[in-house]
């Protein structure tokens, strides 16, 4: 080879390095819900996964959104190459990951954090992904526990004829509702809680992890309460634009993400153990009968196709292996 050619591919070579580079240093742009800010826990949890990925050689430019769907809206429009979204957001694109959050379906953290794991495993990669959109990481963000403005209706029977909020007209809160007897007044996740406080509903759903900033608390200080008995798990989900990251992205993230889950759990568990001994409501007694309405809700929801079933045949085997007597096994 001549001087001259090698002067040549040495030159190439350096600029494709420096392309390759440029473009893996070149920060992907990630919207992030959260609806207390940017001092609330979603942002500053999105913070630190941020530092997290850079091992992949990934950066992130974050940009908050105090609206949920006007977050995913600009992820669909191609505004930002990945978005930070609840699971109930996350099922249009994912039906699969989605379906963690069925209602009554995990038992505990220490369940949930074994599901996660399948889900992280390189033998469901084919299920996390659909066309370009991919979900990246799936975080625990609590139990979503039922709130009501008055704890002596708190029972399956007594929820008859009350008001229940209902986010962005979903067809699982329609379910529930009809088989309480409840009816249902259409709310956002941000804008329940001042939907809440303003009387407007007897009955909203949260993790209390933003019981507190958001100030539910001390909207049923006096009558109201929380009912101990969770109705789901909620899940953040970092879904992206697949094409947009570099390739195994999406299962490095998911990897990295089951490493955190402990760090990031410690956020709900701290909101729960914080919570007033005297707003909890026990409901013992009601348990059989919440998880009757629970099964009956999911197996509707699957009628509709609305959950993966793979995903539920998997969540139920983890469900019926704690207990075998429970409801559905």
């Amino acid at each position: 080879m001549s001087v001259k050619n090698l002067l040549v591919n040495l030159c190439l070579g350096a600029s494709l390095l420096g392309s390759s580079y440029a473009h893996a240093a070149s920060p992907r742009s990630v919207c992030v819900f959260d609806p207390i800010g940017r001092s609330g826990d979603v942002f500053v949890n999105a913070q630190d996964m941020s530092s997290d990925f850079l091992s992949t050689g990934v950066s992130f430019n974050l940009k908050l959104y105090l609206n949920e769907q006007k977050a995913k809206q600009d992820f669909k429009q191609g505004l930002c190459d990945g978005v930070i979204i609840t699971g109930l957001q996350a099922r249009e694109f994912n039906r699969f990951a989605a379906a963690i959050e069925a209602p009554g379906i995990i038992k505990n953290y220490s369940n949930l954090e074994q599901i996660l794991g399948v889900m992280a495993s390189s033998k469901a990669a084919k299920y996390m992904r659909q066309g370009n959109v991919e979900i990246a990481g799936v975080y625990p963000a609590g139990a979503i526990y039922m709130i009501i403005n008055k704890r002596s209706r708190a029972t399956p029977r007594g929820l008859g004829g009350m008001r229940m909020i209902n986010i962005d007209n979903s067809e699982l809160i329609n379910s529930f509702a009809q088989k309480v007897g409840a009816s249902t007044v259409s709310g956002t996740t941000d804008n329940f809680a001042k939907i809440f406080k303003q009387g407007k509903v007897d009955i909203t759903f949260a993790p209390m992890a933003i019981l507190s900033a958001m100030e539910l608390d001390k909207a049923i200080q006096y009558e109201g309460g929380i009912l101990d008995t969770p109705i789901a798990l909620l899940t953040l989900q970092l879904v992206i634009n697949a094409d947009r990251f570099p390739a195994g992205f999406g299962q490095q993230a998911r990897e990295i993400s089951l490493s955190q889950y402990e760090r990031v759990l410690k956020v709900s568990r701290d909101a729960e153990a914080a919570v007033p001994t005297e707003l909890w409501i026990k409901s013992v007694q009601d348990q059989d009968i919440w998880a009757r309405i629970a099964l009956s809700v999911r197996k509707e929801m699957m009628k509709k196709n609305y959950y993966h079933p793979k995903m539920i045949k998997i969540l139920d085997k983890f469900r019926c292996g704690t207990d075998r007597l429970l409801e559905g096994c």
